[in-house]
């Protein structure tokens, strides 16, 4: 089943080094590409050739601001992405980088972009081509800012938890009733 979907992932990549969103399809996508990145970089060095040609492509997509464009930088059409740009931030920091573009803007300055004072994030709205807020991009941004700063700490990478602190759990049989709660009152 593993060498199974490596190879489905593997056939996904165009000769430009993106991912196709539909395999098959001929769309090179920005959060394809960066997740197929995030999972062959759990692989090792294995896919190091595959690896760096989709990391070239996804530098290639970023804006003057940083942020990546939704259907790539030859697509006349591609705006700036917030959940694309969180899904390279993602596979970069991972990676132990932040690429920066010819302005010096890098994928942490193209996300800031699209934030919002109160926290949340930006998304362009399908059917007005406004930019509003948007749930889904609020919660892929939360999740690039933390790959980030775990990586800025030195930390291990988003979806890697072996320097996480675990306390044991206690037992049922441990645990003492709080004063004043039904159990203890009960048996008065």
């Amino acid at each position: 089943l593993k060498e199974d979907t490596i190879q489905k992932i593997l056939g996904a990549q165009q000769a430009d080094g993106s991912f196709d969103y539909t395999v098959g399809g001929g769309y090179p996508d920005p959060d394809s590409t960066a997740q197929a990145m995030q999972g062959l970089m759990l692989l090792g060095d294995t896919y190091a050739s595959e690896i760096q040609a989709a990391v070239d492509w996804l530098k290639a997509q970023m804006n003057e601001d940083g942020a990546i464009l939704n259907w790539g930088a030859a697509n006349p059409s591609s705006t700036p992405n917030p959940s694309s740009t969180a899904q390279a931030l993602i596979a970069f920091a991972q990676k132990g980088e932040v690429p920066a573009n010819d302005q010096e803007k890098t994928l942490y300055d193209g996300i800031m972009t699209f934030a919002l004072d109160n926290g949340s994030f930006l998304d362009t709205n399908w059917q007005t081509g406004e930019l509003e807020y948007n749930e889904y991009a609020t919660g892929q941004c939360f999740q690039a800012l933390v790959a980030y700063s775990r990586m800025v700490n030195g930390q291990s990478a988003l979806f890697d938890l072996s320097d996480a602190a675990v306390a044991p759990r206690p037992k049922p049989e441990d645990e003492k009733p709080e004063s004043g709660s039904s159990s203890s009152q009960a048996s008065s």
